[in-house]
């Protein structure tokens, strides 16, 4: 058997998570962002301006710099990282998905993967590699493949 290797990269990761996000139980989305005036230096998260920063030097001494995405860091209080695990289960369905949201819905393949809660490290924190196994298309079919992702800031 011929094993393949999904090696996501941090823009294929960050679609995933940002696709996971959205039914996961943090508080990523900009939701009650509408009305906030934000300086140039800040941006709308969870109803509130955030600091933007580089490192932990950059935010008041109750927060860490923390990232959320890709090379976008902000000042939070959060004291912990998630990523997406593993899925266990791995199908085909078509218009759909289940488990964790929207994950695999364009490719027709779907797990049921959960996030998995870490302490941050780094500077900024999170955004630590993690090797998962992944629901993914193989040819005609689905199979649960080897990945990496990444972590991202979590209440």
């Amino acid at each position: 058997m011929h094993r393949k290797t999904l090696a996501l990269g941090l823009s294929s990761a960050f679609l995933v998570t940002l696709a996971a996000c959205l039914t996961a139980p943090a508080d990523f989305t900009e939701q009650n962002s509408a009305g906030l005036n934000c300086k140039p230096t800040e941006r709308p998260l969870n109803g509130a301006c955030r600091l933007q920063c580089g490192r932990n030097r950059d935010c008041p001494a109750s927060e860490s710099c923390m990232l959320v995405a890709p090379g976008d860091s902000l000042c939070l209080d959060y004291g912990r990282c998630a990523y997406l695990g593993d899925d266990t289960e791995c199908a085909r369905v078509n218009g759909g998905g289940y488990g964790y949201g929207t994950y695999g819905h364009e490719s027709g393949c779907v797990g049921n993967a959960t996030w998995t809660t870490v302490p941050p490290k780094g500077d900024p924190e999170c955004g630590q590699s993690h090797a998962v196994r992944r629901c993914a298309p193989i040819g005609e079919t689905c199979a649960i493949v080897n990945g990496v992702t990444f972590d991202f800031a979590d209440p």
